[in-house]
């Protein structure tokens, strides 16, 4: 009997020390570069996007083997580069030589006007995948990285719930609220607001705001010094769609209206010249949001003419060259829409009926309504 006891002491004992320990078990993975299948992201993003997703698994509890040793494996096999072993076979081979449990294989797949983030997680013993994990959004930096922060979640959640050693700390609960908030949907995640606040697809931008212009004439048969000088309404109409995730390319609209100018012939003011002087032109231009805050910059080229409605006498020239630089910032107030501010240069020179040449620089600072 109690040799019995005995026995039964030490099953009870060896299971309460054996929970623990498997409990305590963490993954040893290795995970390997994450392959870009046309996302057109920089390499060193990718990279970045790779080496983030490594350190938020080893945050979660698995045991990460260093790249410097995947790497120099890879070069003793004369493979020739660390991102040439993208292929299962490869890397399930690499992962057994290192001693892994696991490996980790992952993948931006460019799929329509979005990036696909995978991840598989392979059980080296098993010969299988044992987890995967997807996330996607706009093929930008920022909706990538909301991406890979999800793909990490979601392979770490099966090994918090299995009791892995040393898992990071939990954040504290957020206070009680004395009162309840009000009814209403619940907010939007952070990735699909980056996915659906994106430079995408159609392209519309509106600016109206006020400026300043100066057109002289060049030629023989004009006095010295004749100008018109004055301020006015400027605006830029552009309608077009993205080539990029933040290049466009659109046809535009733009000029100036000046309002009772400053007419000057040899260098003599004119009151009896007063009236109206318009810049307007038609062209193509392309747009560059080159900041992930949505500061672009804007160029367009065209054809351009210049009516003058002086009294009761209205004068049109003939078309010539007109240019149109833009600089500003946008910010987001729905998904679609987004306001800013932009700063405008104009230049156009035109020809005149006597052989003169009209040349104009116009400066503009305009309010900007953007749909994209």
């Amino acid at each position: 009997m109690k040799r019995g006891f005995r026995i039964a002491e030490f099953i009870l004992a060896m299971a309460v020390l054996a929970g623990p320990a498997r409990a305590g078990e963490r993954p040893m993975i290795a995970v390997f570069a994450m392959e870009d299948r046309g996302s057109a992201l920089a390499p060193q993003v990718v990279s970045n996007l790779g080496a983030y997703l490594e350190a938020r698994l080893a945050e979660g509890g698995y045991q990460v083997i260093p790249q410097d040793q995947i790497r120099e494996r890879i070069a003793a096999q004369k493979r020739g580069s660390y991102q040439a072993c993208f292929d299962e076979g490869c890397q399930i081979e690499l992962g057994r030589e290192l001693a892994a449990q696991k490996i980790l294989s992952s993948r931006i797949l460019k799929i329509g006007d979005t990036c696909q983030v995978t991840s598989t997680l392979y059980d080296l013993k098993k010969a299988a995948a044992d987890l995967a994990a997807t996330a996607g959004g706009a093929c930008q930096e920022n909706a990538l990285l909301g991406a890979v922060q999800e793909i990490a979640r979601k392979l770490v959640e099966p090994l918090r719930a299995g009791g892995a050693a040393n898992p990071p700390a939990a954040e504290p609960p957020p206070p009680v609220a004395e009162t309840a908030p009000p009814a209403g949907p619940a907010p939007a995640p952070a990735d699909a607001l980056v996915a659906s606040r994106s430079h995408q697809a159609f392209f519309l931008r509106l600016c109206v705001g006020a400026g300043f212009a100066r057109s002289a004439t060049e030629g023989s048969t004009v006095d010295k010094d004749s100008y018109v000088i004055g301020g006015g309404g400027g605006w830029s109409a552009s309608v077009g769609y993205f080539i990029a995730p933040r290049v466009a390319v659109h046809a535009d609209s733009f000029g100036i209206t000046l309002v009772e100018p400053r007419n000057y012939s040899d260098g003599v003011r004119r009151e009896d010249l007063a009236g109206q002087y318009t810049l307007g032109a038609l062209g193509a231009g392309i747009t560059w949001f080159f900041s992930e805050r949505d500061w672009f910059l804007s160029a367009a080229a065209g054809l351009g003419v210049i009516r003058a409605k002086i009294g009761i006498f209205e004068t049109q020239t003939k078309a010539g060259f007109a240019g149109n630089l833009l600089a500003g910032k946008q910010w987001w107030v729905t998904d679609d829409w987004s306001l800013g501010v932009a700063a405008q240069a104009m230049y156009g020179t035109v020809p005149l009926d006597n052989g003169n040449l009209q040349h104009t620089i116009a400066a503009t600072v305009l309010f900007v309504a953007a749909f994209d």
